[in-house]
């Protein structure tokens, strides 16, 4: 079998009683690429899948700040800082601070290694190259213009720079840096085999994954029940454009993408959890409940998934939490109490059944304050069918 290998297939390989193999070699793709603060990418907060080959690991999105220690400065022909794992990409926009060293003979005085007009640590910079462990970068972005496209960064070497470190600039809010929006690249080659894996590896309230030109999604999502001893949730999706997941838990699911024909891409996704969780609490000032820091407003639950209430904040001790139906009847079927109110661990978990009426809402009972005499009761939840990913 003689046969060169390339890097994206094996084709045309003819086995017979005796067998040659010549020019073989494998590759390896091991490219990841990390995202911090979702999407800094563009004004459309759009991530586009541009290297090939390659996992997205997506990933700083409890937090809009992302900073991490610089160690090291190196003056060749261009300005190269050394932070070891720093997982900027090219493009991203950062703030360089205490750049500097301390002054000789001295345990408390510093020497700024900074050009002397760019130690303002309000000036900002964007990353031109990367690698693992280090990058370069040109000022950019700033209101003065002069201070602008500058590559001349530092003064001199340094191998010992003291508590210096860069962070990540963006104008986008946690909530909508939460949102994770994705566009796969136009294949129109016959060169097929080409791949990308997407992992989430922080929380994220939405995911959004779309085709462009006359591409098209093949393949299906993955739901892990983890709190029941029942099948997963599985869901298919043929010559689809768009991939739309919102109200569950992405955090350690996985996208895998390979494209398998021309205009054709083939998706497989696992998600861990089916479990969405919200914490209550109660307000002394509003003196009212709260979910998740907010007033308690109607929620739709899908068939298939489990809504589970934290209940164990101490504010909650003595106090009560009833689902009532229609009726308002005390409603029991599919809902578990571990501990009680105020209590360390406790927890309230419902399992919406695929038996349940859709559009059928559940109310919440409690008392605002514990001497009340009377109830109140506000609407909690509509029961909803399994949401359709793909579209």
């Amino acid at each position: 079998m003689n046969e060169n290998v390339t890097e994206g297939k094996y084709s045309n390989i003819e086995v017979t009683n005796k067998t040659v193999i010549g020019n073989l070699n494998f590759k390896k793709y091991t490219n990841i690429v990390y995202i911090n603060n979702i999407l800094n990418t563009d004004a459309n907060n759009i991530l586009l899948l541009d290297k090939s080959n390659t996992t997205y690991m997506i990933q700083n999105l409890s937090s809009v700040i992302y900073k991490k220690t610089i160690t090291e400065i190196e003056k060749t022909n261009k300005d190269i800082f050394t932070s070891n794992n720093h997982n900027l990409k090219v493009g991203d926009i950062i703030k360089l601070y205490n750049i500097q060293r301390l002054k000789p003979d001295s345990t408390t005085e510093y020497i700024n290694l900074l050009q002397d007009d760019l130690q303002d640590s309000n000036i900002t910079y964007k990353v031109i190259t990367t690698t693992r462990n280090t990058f370069t970068l040109k000022t950019f972005g700033n209101s003065t213009s002069s201070l602008n496209n500058i590559s001349n960064i530092i003064k001199t070497s340094n191998k010992n720079i003291d508590s210096g470190y860069f962070e990540l600039t963006t104008t986008k809010t946690l909530t909508e840096n939460k949102i994770c929006k994705i566009n796969i690249p136009n294949n129109t080659t016959d060169d097929l085999g080409i791949f990308y894996n997407i992992i989430i590896n922080d929380d994220a309230t939405s995911l959004e994954i779309n085709t462009l030109g006359d591409d098209k999604l093949t393949g299906y999502i993955n739901i892990g029940y983890n709190e029941l001893i029942k099948s997963d949730i599985i869901q298919e999706g043929e010559l689809k454009t768009k991939l739309s997941i919102t109200d569950i838990p992405l955090k350690n699911s996985l996208f895998e993408l390979i494209n398998i024909e021309k205009n054709k891409w083939f998706i497989k996704g696992n998600i861990f959890s089916n479990k969405i969780t919200h914490t209550l609490t109660y307000d002394t000032t509003a003196e009212d409940y709260k979910i998740d820091g907010e007033n308690i407003s109607i929620k739709n639950f899908y068939k298939n998934f489990i809504y589970e209430f934290n209940i164990s904040d101490t504010s909650l001790i003595d106090y009560l939490f009833i689902i009532t139906d229609i009726n308002n009847q005390n409603y029991y079927k599919n809902i578990m109490q571990s501990g009680e109110m105020g209590h360390p661990n406790s927890f309230i978990r419902i399992y919406i059944d695929p038996s349940e009426t859709l559009d059928y809402t559940y109310k919440i009972k409690y008392k605002k304050i514990k001497t009340d005499e009377n109830y109140t009761q506000l609407p909690l939840y509509t029961i909803k069918a399994t949401p359709t990913y793909f579209s």
